[in-house]
């Protein structure tokens, strides 16, 4: 049994010597072979660097120091010897004589500072808060009155609001303004009577026909009536707020301010029956206030 055990502990140093043998063979090979190639790059090298003076040389342009000097280095190291460094002789400065000097400073003109400058900015301008001044409400005639003809709930209205053809507003001599007033009010109780317009409002399409305006009403959950001008008022009359004075946005508000949306709350019939702009009551000039037949405590709209 002890000889058997001895037998194979010999094999296996056999096969490690092999191994390592092997192992150690690759290796040689392996660094034989980088050798080799590595020579064969050096050898590529040198000839692509050949040809690159030459064709330099061919184009009548000299050849880069650069290449020379490693040409040069080359060498030596073949010679068994050190390339030197090449060292760049710095020029010497030329003195300046005394006459030179004083021609240069001469010559030198002296630097003018700029001023300063300094900038006032313009005051901020404080924005005027939105307020009733905004709105362009004026009195209008209504000319005519007709169905709308593809809305069963809207009146098709043409009114006349002071406009002249050709102003800024763009509108003849009446405006046409779509109203859902069907279901509170006859045609015979619209037609050519006196209303509260809003003039400044961006036209819009309702079911098809441009709407320039908006008449306003004084609006409760059982009945509609619209806001009158006082007596002696005519079409194109301002409506004015003593406590808010100021020009109306025109020719349009600007939807996107939002001023309408902004003043609309504010806007309602007191318990006189009187129009309003929060406390203060809405007039013709010289006329009388503006008004509402029966409507209480409600809004205008």
């Amino acid at each position: 049994m002890a000889g058997k055990q001895t037998s194979l502990e010999t094999r296996v140093v056999e096969l490690r010597n092999k191994v390592a043998l092997l192992r150690e063979k690759t290796i040689q090979s392996k660094i034989a072979q980088l050798a080799k190639e590595n020579d064969t790059l050096k050898k590529e090298i040198e000839v692509l660097k050949n040809e690159y003076d030459s064709a330099l040389v061919a184009n009548g342009k000299s050849v880069p120091l650069m290449t020379n000097a490693v040409s040069m280095a080359k060498g030596d190291e073949q010679k068994g010897e050190k390339p030197k460094e090449a060292v760049k002789e710095e020029p010497k400065p030329v003195e300046k004589t005394e006459a030179v000097k004083v021609e240069e400073d001469s010559k030198k003109k002296p630097k003018k500072e700029k001023p300063i400058k300094t900038v006032n900015a313009p005051p901020a301008k404080e924005e005027k808060p939105v307020d009733f001044s905004k709105l362009d409400l004026r009195v209008g005639y209504i000319r005519e009155v007709s169905r709308h003809p593809d809305a069963d709930s809207l009146y098709v209205e043409q009114i006349e609001c002071g406009d002249q053809p050709g102003n800024e507003s763009g509108f003849g001599e009446c405006r046409t303004v779509c109203s859902g007033l069907v279901a509170h009010m006859k045609e015979e109780d619209i037609q050519n009577r006196l209303v509260i317009v809003m003039c400044n409002l961006k036209p819009a399409k309702m079911r098809g026909v441009m709407s320039q305006g908006m008449v306003m009403c004084a609006t409760t959950p059982d009945k509609v009536e619209f806001i009158n001008p006082p007596p002696g008022a005519k079409a194109g009359d301002q409506v004015i707020c003593r406590e808010y004075p100021g020009e109306p946005e025109r020719p349009f508000m600007n939807p996107k301010k939002k001023i309408w949306e902004t003043l609309k709350p504010d806007l309602m019939v007191d318990e006189n029956g009187t129009a309003r702009f929060k406390e203060a009551p809405l007039e013709v000039e010289g006329k009388g206030l503006l008004t509402c037949k029966s409507n209480r405590k409600c809004p205008i709209t």
